[in-house]
Order: C-alpha cells, then sequence, then structure tokens
C-alpha cells in the first residue's frame, strides 16, 4: 500500500504493474506474476484484503487526478531518514504534503506549515505544525 502511494505521488509518471492494484502477489521470474483472476474484475469476486487494496489505490489515483500539485508540482524533500519519508507537492494553486511511514510504531514529525488538513489516511495533528504518523501507513495533506 506504501508503494502504490508513493509510485503515485512522486514526481513522475506512475507505473503500477497489473496485479498491484489487487493485492497479486509474486515471486521470482517467471513465476513474478501469474494471470489476473477474472473474478477480481468485480468487487464481488474480490477477497476482503484485494478489495481494500483496490479501495486504497484508487483513493491515490482519485488525488493524483484531483491535485495539480502532486501531478505538476516540484517536490521539495521536508523529512527523511530510514523509516519514514515526508515530502510536499507544490505548484502555485496549493502544497500537498506526503508523509509514508514504514515503521511498526508511530513516528512525530514537525512540518513547515501553520495549518495542515488532512485529504487521505488516518492522521493526528498535534501541537502546531507537529503530525504523528500511524505505523505502516502513508497518508496526505493539504498544507496553507
Amino acid at each position: 500500500m506504501m508503494h502504490v502511494a508513493f509510485v503515485l505521488s512522486v514526481r513522475g509518471i506512475p507505473q503500477l504493474y497489473y496485479g498491484e492494484e489487487i493485492a497479486m502477489e509474486g515471486k521470482d521470474d517467471p513465476d513474478n506474476r501469474r494471470d489476473f483472476p477474472g473474478s477480481a474484475f468485480h468487487a464481488s469476486g474480490r477477497t476482503e484484503n484485494r478489495q481494500r487494496m483496490f479501495e486504497w489505490t484508487r483513493q491515490w489515483i482519485r488525488l493524483r487526478r484531483e491535485h495539480s500539485a502532486i501531478r505538476r508540482g516540484r517536490l521539495v524533500d521536508l523529512h527523511y531518514d530510514d523509516n519514514v519519508y515526508v515530502f510536499a507537492r507544490q505548484d502555485s494553486t496549493e502544497t500537498v504534503i506526503i508523509a509514508i511511514n514504514r515503521q511498526d510504531k508511530e513516528q512525530e514529525v514537525t512540518l513547515p506549515f501553520k495549518t495542515l488538513a488532512p485529504l487521505l489516511g488516518k492522521i493526528r495533528v498535534t501541537r502546531g505544525p507537529n503530525i504523528t504518523l500511524p505505523p505502516n501507513s502513508a497518508i496526505a495533506l493539504k498544507a496553507s
């Protein structure tokens, strides 16, 4: 899920490998990806996990479509370490913050913005520009 969020929000043209939208698994080549299950074309044919991933992917695609900063804006690194990456996508109309936490625990990050509004994902804004990122998560915020 974090990979899909990253690919759909970082600079460049996103490319998703078929089956990512339903969390298809694979192994080493030639078993890297099996045939797409025909039943998965409809929600009624997807497992709970596949449906959750499908909805997640749809939300990030919608976010990209609705926010020009994600499609065309410059990328500004705000915070990074071995487990957390926070960056802004910024154009003349808006600033969108993407925060990815791959740790198994919460992480607090201070951002250089006065106002932050959640766009996607569960986020807790603490004191002022501080946010607490849930474990193993990717979130999007609008900054002002």
